[in-house]
């Protein structure tokens, strides 16, 4: 790391208490990362908690890591709030683990559907049930005519008998 790469880091620090953020002042990328120029116009951009890291534990991240805000402040560098994760266990503090039930609680296979997401063969099979004209009430799909689902509709409420 170069010495004016650290001099243009600094300058863009508002350092306060060991435990408050360290807030990034330079320009922030459109998720609210700090980013800062890795040299002459054209060379790119790195982002800045990564160079905190660099600079406060004199490597790198391991291989297969990122850096994870445990302060939720994404314009924070201060080291004490920076911890190497895997991207799985950065996106399962920020509330994104990945479902492994659909919304009706089936389990979801490994199938991927046209567009390569996560289906639910349990909930394509009742959809299609459904479409058919075949569907149960076992499949959370109740089908009532005639006298039936006017007796309900009248004891909620919604009708009033003739």
């Amino acid at each position: 790391m170069t010495d004016t790469l650290l001099a243009r880091f600094w300058s863009k620090v508002a350092q306060g208490a060991a435990t408050d953020c360290w807030l990034w002042t330079g320009s922030l990328n459109s998720n609210g990362y700090g980013k800062i120029s890795r040299g002459p116009r054209g060379a790119g951009y790195e982002y800045a908690h990564r160079i905190s890291w660099r600079i406060h534990h004199g490597s790198d991240l391991p291989d297969g890591h990122e850096v994870d805000h445990l302060c939720r402040n994404r314009a924070c560098v201060n080291p004490a709030h920076l911890e190497p994760v895997t991207h799985a266990e950065n996106m399962r503090r920020q509330g994104r683990a990945i479902a492994e039930r659909c919304q009706r609680g089936h389990e979801y296979g490994p199938e991927r559907d046209y567009r390569g997401r996560r289906t639910c063969r349990a909930c394509a099979r009742i959809r299609d049930r459904k479409r058919r004209g075949k569907a149960s009430p076992a499949d959370g799909y109740v089908t009532m005519t005639g006298a039936t689902l006017v007796r309900l509709l009248t004891d909620a409420g919604y009708i009033r008998e003739a």
